[in-house]
């Protein structure tokens, strides 16, 4: 890891458009509410990876045409970066595998896109090198779902 002081909007915003393109092969929109100029001490490489991540499950596992939102924001000494899909959501049992190593979760990508069970794993490690965590929420079976990544602000 390479820690340096870096704007997490401006990246945020980076991955968001990359992902845009991917998104639009399955008609999606990614909608983003991203408050601008957050510095954070991070890894720039890695903190895209994990955003990237939870973008790209939230595309997977969602059905053609619908949208995606990123919201980011500051909140005291946190910033906290939330990615909202209208998906096949997840189960309790889902929501306690889902950061676990080669966890292979009930949702299916819904466009035959592929899934090692890693990127949740990996998203989980990026987070806590950085002193902070992430979280799943869902209303359970088709109701969505909610990834979050909290940072401290340095």
């Amino acid at each position: 890891y390479r820690f340096e002081p870096l704007d997490f909007s401006e990246l945020t915003n980076r991955v968001i458009s990359t992902n845009s393109v991917l998104a639009s092969k399955k008609q999606q929109k990614i909608k983003s509410s991203v408050e601008a100029n957050i510095l954070v001490n991070g890894d720039k490489t890695r903190l895209s990876e994990l955003i990237d991540n939870f973008l790209n499950n939230a595309i997977k596992y969602s059905p053609r045409g619908e949208n995606i939102t990123v919201v980011l924001e500051k909140k005291g000494e946190k910033v906290i970066l939330e990615v909202k899909d209208k998906g096949q959501g997840m189960t309790i049992e889902d929501m306690n595998n889902a950061f676990k190593r080669f966890s292979r979760l009930s949702a299916k990508p819904t466009g035959n896109e592929v899934s090692t069970g890693l990127g949740l794993w990996i998203a989980k490690e990026i987070a806590e090198s950085h002193g902070g965590n992430v979280k799943v929420k869902s209303k359970g079976k088709d109701k969505g779902t909610i990834f979050t990544f909290e940072l401290p602000i340095f």
